[in-house]
C-alpha cells in the first residue's frame, strides 16, 4: 500500500467534506468532529474493511477499538457473531468510502495498482491492513478473518490482506528490491 498518497486522499476527502460545513450551525459542528475521528481511524495501522458486491463499505474495524489490549480480541461487542459483520459503535458506521478509495493505493507484489476490474467478481470483499510493527494485533486480525472465512466457507467473499508498512516507495522499487524487502519482512 502507498500510504503516502493514502494519506493524503484521506485528508483531501476531509477538506472536502469540511467546505460543505456550516460551523456556525451546532450539526456541522457535530458532524466535523466525526469526520476527525474518521481521518484518526482510517490512520490506524490495523483494520479491516466488509464491502459488499456494489464496492460500498459496509463494516470497518480498526485497532483502537479492541476489547481489552492483552487479549485482543477483535470480536469487538460480538461483531463477528454475524455475516457479514456487524457492530454497534456509530463511529465506525458513519464511513462512506467504497472499495475504489483504497485500491487507488493498492498495489500487487508486481508493482501492479489494484483495480476494481482486476478483481474477481464475488458477494463481499474484505481488505485486511497490517504490518509487523504491530504485530500482535496484526497476527491476531488475520487468524480472525481466516477463521471467519472458514466458517463462512459458503459465500463468495474475496479478501485482501494489504501490508502498510513503508509501502509509499513500493512503486518506485525493481522486483529485486521489492522481494529483499518481502524477505525482511517475512
Amino acid at each position: 500500500m502507498d500510504t503516502a498518497s493514502f494519506r493524503k486522499s484521506v485528508l483531501k476527502n476531509y477538506a472536502q467534506e469540511l467546505k460543505k460545513l456550516d460551523l456556525s450551525n451546532s450539526k456541522d459542528s457535530v458532524y466535523k468532529s466525526k469526520l476527525k475521528k474518521i481521518v484518526k481511524d482510517d490512520s490506524q495501522p490495523v483494520q479491516v474493511r466488509y464491502f459488499d458486491a456494489n464496492y460500498n463499505q459496509i463494516f470497518k474495524l480498526v485497532n483502537c477499538y479492541i476489547d481489552n489490549p492483552f487479549t485482543m480480541s477483535w470480536n469487538v461487542n460480538g461483531c463477528f457473531k454475524a455475516f457479514p459483520p456487524k457492530i454497534d459503535i456509530e463511529d465506525l458506521n458513519n464511513d462512506e468510502k467504497t472499495l475504489d478509495f483504497f485500491l487507488a493505493h493498492i498495489y500487487d507484489i508486481d508493482g501492479k495498482r489494484s483495480s476494481l476490474k482486476a478483481l474477481p467478481k464475488a458477494d463481499y470483499y474484505v481488505i485486511v491492513f497490517w504490518n509487523s510493527f504491530f504485530k500482535r494485533p496484526s497476527r491476531k486480525l488475520i487468524r480472525k478473518i481466516k477463521d471467519y472465512s472458514n466458517k463462512h466457507k459458503g459465500k463468495s467473499i474475496y479478501t485482501m490482506y494489504v501490508n502498510n508498512q513503508n509501502a509509499e516507495i513500493w512503486s518506485h522499487v525493481d522486483s529485486v528490491q521489492k522481494r529483499e524487502i518481502l524477505n525482511e519482512i517475512k
